[in-house]
């Protein structure tokens, strides 16, 4: 590669020739006016090669930029993907925390059931036992109302009786007077 075209490929990175004129390059490039590096820019075959470098370095530029372009927008994804997993994570840790209390949940709950099912037994036991006690309750009333019933009547046997047994004695008395006085 001779010198002229080291100077060429400089050209547009010197010169940010996206618009620039092709005069306005050898004082972009600080070449003397009398340098033999001015060939480049007087020649016409060089100074259409200079200009078919020229739209190229702009092609290249415009071609950078979109570049540029794609590796920001790449960067803004890959920034909103590292967010996402993050939500990702959080989510799934709020989630296994979650699970985890639903799994408490379920033990409290069965531990609930198991107590609740012993206190359901335990309140028919005791329904069984009160059944059977008021069968007993209602078993001795019936024989104390019976007693009640038979002292009612040895009562009123005794009361006749008692009656029946003054009246003989009234009776008994009132023969010994007769007696007493017939004698």
């Amino acid at each position: 590669m001779g010198l002229q075209e080291a100077k060429l490929l400089q050209l547009p990175t010197a010169c940010n020739l996206i618009n620039a004129n092709i005069s306005d390059c050898p004082k972009l490039l600080n070449l003397a006016p009398n340098s033999p590096d001015m060939g480049i820019f007087t020649n016409s075959t060089n100074c259409n090669l200079v200009k078919a470098n020229i739209n190229d370095c702009s092609t290249l530029l415009e071609e950078k930029e979109r570049v540029d372009q794609i590796y920001q927008d790449l960067s803004s994804f890959k920034d909103q993907a590292i967010q996402q997993e993050k939500l990702v994570s959080v989510i799934k840790s709020k989630f296994e925390e979650t699970l985890g209390q639903t799994h408490l949940y379920e033990d409290k709950i069965a531990k609930l059931e198991k107590t609740l099912k012993l206190n359901i037994e335990d309140l028919e036991g005791a329904n069984k036992e009160m059944k059977m006690l008021q069968v007993i309750i209602q078993q001795k009333e019936n024989a104390l109302s019976l007693v009640v019933a038979r002292e009612s009547g040895e009562k009123k046997q005794v009361e006749s009786l008692s009656t029946y047994v003054w009246r003989l004695l009234k009776s008994l008395k009132s023969l010994k007077l007769k007696g007493k006085l017939n004698q």
